[in-house]
């Protein structure tokens, strides 16, 4: 009976449930629905698996997958079991009062009827603890599947309910009916619960994150997140460290800070951790904000002379009273860990491994890297100038075989040609700069400016997030997205320098 009914069309199922035959009702309908519901999670759940993306995820996502395949199964096997119990119970109902043993058998029937739609209820109730791991967890292209699978195992669970109250009303040992109405109580408390997860998703769609543009489609752009950029390179620098460390050398990363700037600060808290997060060796050349020149050029002088030193940060803007090119100019190329250095820039602008590039462009070749996006070839927009990031990238791309286009704030029909560019690179220092006019869709977009919105009170880049998300393929965040990265890439430098010693 059940069988033959789970062979039929979706049009033939619904058709046999409301005709007037011996099928599974409300109890089958239920489990049917609520194996709907986790194979919507499933769904998202498949694919969000082998996304660099959701790397993080990957062992949950996984779980849930195997806890999800039981799950389906089960409530699969449970239309049966509630399509197995229907008969008997009917039979049951039909023998005449007078009978002795109807109320035997209609006892025995009925236990045996509840064990399908309480099961049904305890199974529900973890695919919605799973779709809520999947609202958190999984592909945002698919979150709507997860509200879907939510709705439908929340309708599910209710009409589970349904079957079990039904039949604890008749019940003759009304400690047991009390014991099983208590528990189906405690797993309705779950609807809720899959509510939450329906409408907390149906905000987010339709907040600014999604919209409907002039095509009326619905997209949401791959946010390229860093964190997951630099843990993938501490977990290719950790063996390099202990590699290392056994020929007998610490990389060993030295900081030069003058003066107590709150961004200075920010960013040495970062390099901090990162080199202990690693075990990378770390000296700090702390010096008075009013310190002389010759105090300063001391600290360079130690740094180039201390075998035991492979990389160096200097902080920069130095006070003005200081001369910076000098104390650039001072400090050894080989230990020039953030590109400062004529000798880095040549090395960039060379394509030769002498110095290191600016960690910020670097930065921006590894977020690139790491998701997985094609230079060779690509047409990339390059937007600034410095020698901090816009030219330094721009070199680097055309190194990876890109066909690099470099614009500024004063160049003609600037939108017109940011929106042509496969990929495009904004590092100009303003706060949104680029808008929804100079992208396009299909478009990755690697944003480097930090810049504080006054009235909003945030951090915000040289792009207008709100306004890109929505057309572009993929964008970078602010924060949270090249920032995050550098002081990974720092990291990296300190230890290639630590290599190059032992070559």
């Amino acid at each position: 009976m059940a069988e033959k009914l789970m062979e039929k069309s979706c049009i033939e199922f619904a058709d046999a449930l409301a005709a007037k035959v011996s099928v599974p009702g409300g109890g089958g309908a239920a489990a049917y629905v609520g194996a709907l519901g986790v194979a919507l999670g499933s769904m998202t759940a498949n694919f969000t698996t082998g996304k660099k993306k959701y790397a993080e995820y990957e062992e949950d996502i996984q779980r849930i997958l195997a806890e999800g395949d039981v799950i389906r199964a089960k409530l699969i096997d449970l239309v049966f079991a509630d399509a197995e119990a229907f008969e008997p119970l009917s039979k049951a109902y039909g023998i005449p009062k007078e009978d002795p043993t109807r109320d035997q058998v209609l006892e025995e029937a009925t236990v045996n009827a509840l064990e399908a739609p309480m099961e049904m209820m305890r199974q529900i109730a973890k695919a919605i603890e799973l779709l809520e791991e999947l609202k958190v967890k999984g592909s945002k292209m698919l979150i709507s599947d997860v509200a879907c699978g939510a709705v439908m195992s929340a309708a599910a669970m209710r009409a589970a309910a349904l079957n079990v109250f039904i039949n604890t009303k008749s019940l003759q040992d009304r400690d047991l009916a009390a014991k099983l109405e208590a528990e189906a109580d405690e797993l309705l408390a779950f609807v809720p619960r899959a509510k939450v997860v329906a409408d907390e998703i149906t905000d987010y769609i339709r907040g600014s994150r999604w919209v409907a543009h002039h095509e009326r489609k619905i997209h949401m752009a791959e946010i390229l997140k860093g964190k997951p950029v630099a843990d993938a390179m501490n977990e290719e620098l950790a063996p390099r460290i202990e590699a290392c460390k056994a020929a007998g050398v610490t990389p060993t990363l030295a900081i030069i800070r003058v003066g107590e700037r709150d961004d200075d600060l920010s960013y040495e808290r970062g390099a901090t951790k990162r080199c202990e997060t690693l075990g990378l060796g770390l000296k700090k050349f702390v010096l008075a904000a009013d310190c002389t020149q010759e105090e300063l050029m001391a600290a360079i002088d130690e740094v180039n002379t201390d075998p035991g030193i492979h990389g160096c940060l200097m902080f920069r803007p130095l006070p003005k009273h200081l001369d910076e090119v000098a104390a650039c100019a001072a400090l050894d190329p080989a230990k020039d860990s953030d590109g400062i250095t004529q000798g880095s820039l040549y090395g960039v602008f060379a394509n030769q491994p002498v110095g290191f590039p600016p960690c910020t462009a670097d930065a921006c070749m590894e977020v690139l890297k790491h998701y997985g996006y094609e230079l060779s070839g690509a047409n990339v927009t390059v937007l600034g100038r410095s020698l901090v990031i816009g030219k330094p990238v721009s070199m680097m791309l055309q190194a990876a075989n890109a066909t690099v286009t470099m614009c500024h704030t004063r160049t003609k029909e600037l939108a017109a040609k940011c929106a042509a560019a496969d990929i495009l690179v904004v590092a100009v220092g303003r706060a949104r700069t680029v808008g929804a006019d100079a992208v396009r869709e299909g478009q990755v977009v690697i944003d480097v400016g930090i810049n504080w919105d006054e009235e909003a009170q945030k951090l915000c880049g040289d792009v207008d997030f709100d306004a890109a998300e929505p057309i572009v393929a993929a964008i970078t965040p602010v924060p949270g997205g090249v920032g995050s990265v550098t002081t990974a890439i720092l990291a990296k430098h300190v230890v290639e320098a630590a290599e190059r010693t032992l070559a």
